[in-house]
């Protein structure tokens, strides 16, 4: 349970910061576009669970354990530098085009969140909270297939991730008036920290 709980506040991490970077920006998040993002994350956490289900039947634990810390290992390092590394994405990405417009728009959006607002109407639709969500899920997609391989019943977290994710979003937009003088807080070494921790547990 308490690894349960640890995953669903690292992933609500990445939810947390980009709405309060829209707040900053005084872009309104609507209660349906938030409750299409937590949907989301949520969504992507169960089908994680579904594939990890699958997984664990045709591994033995000990293989089990070792993919699932290798896989907390690689997010922690990957939250470490994740600002670095779009940034060289952002760099790489400007000569680079796509067939499908929607996933130019995903990448667009994983790479800096704030451009989910493509309209510039200070209000993010339900289409754009769309962008935003697949944008954000891509953590909840492989952490949950890591936690789902030991976990024999992970999917009360799916219930759990959906109201934290839509509390993590409300909660800047419904505090904006006094969070958004300390701006967009860099937190990706709490997100590294944690996964540290979740790969270690796998390995004791």
């Amino acid at each position: 349970m308490f690894q349960g709980i640890l995953l669903v506040i690292v992933l609500s991490l990445d939810s947390f910061l980009a709405s309060l970077a829209y707040a900053a920006r005084q872009i309104h998040i609507p209660l349906k576009s938030a409750i299409v993002i937590a949907g989301i994350s949520a969504g992507f956490l169960g089908l994680s669970f579904l594939l990890s289900a699958q997984l664990s039947s045709i591994l033995s634990p000990w293989i089990a354990s070792l993919c699932s810390g290798i896989v907390f290992a690689s997010l922690s390092v990957y939250a470490l530098f994740q600002s670095a590394i779009k940034r060289l994405l952002r760099r790489k990405s400007r000569g680079i085009r796509l067939r499908y417009g929607g996933i130019r728009i995903v990448l667009d959006v994983y790479l800096d969140e704030e451009k989910a607002d493509q309209d510039r109407s200070k209000t993010l639709s339900v289409r754009e909270a769309l962008y935003l969500a697949v944008a954000l899920s891509f953590d909840s997609l492989f952490s949950g297939l890591a936690l789902g391989l030991f976990l024999p019943h992970p999917f009360w977290i799916v219930a759990v991730d959906f109201g934290i994710a839509l509390l993590s979003i409300a909660l800047p937009t419904l505090c904006a008036h006094r969070l958004y003088r300390f701006g967009s807080p860099d937190l990706d070494w709490l997100s590294a920290i944690l996964f540290a921790l979740l790969a270690i547990l796998r390995f004791l």
